[in-house]
């Protein structure tokens, strides 16, 4: 007998639920419309750009309700919006 967490809701005898499918990635876009940008979230590696600045790496520590992130960059934090903000892929051995 299964467990019935492992079931999605509202489908007729359940839907298995297998880790990590689904189709969604970290480079996917945020489900829910086409102007939305990728998701950001805690420890992911990232280039910032701002306009009149070179392109520095950070690490997202904080996302915030706005959208908008802190970054640590070096020992100092930065808030970068999302249009700053571009992901770093990782290479295959990260």
């Amino acid at each position: 007998m299964t467990r019935s967490s492992t079931y999605l809701p509202g489908t007729l005898g359940g839907q298995p639920m297998t880790p990590g499918v689904g189709g969604l990635d970290m480079m996917s876009p945020v489900v829910g419309g086409d102007n939305d940008g990728p998701w950001f979230l805690p420890d992911i590696l990232v280039n910032v750009r701002r306009s009149s600045e070179d392109v520095v790496v950070g690490v997202i520590r904080e996302v915030l309700l706005d959208g908008a992130c802190r970054v640590a960059v070096g020992g100092d934090f930065i808030t970068a919006s999302p249009n700053e903000m571009e992901l770093v892929v990782p290479r295959k051995s990260d």
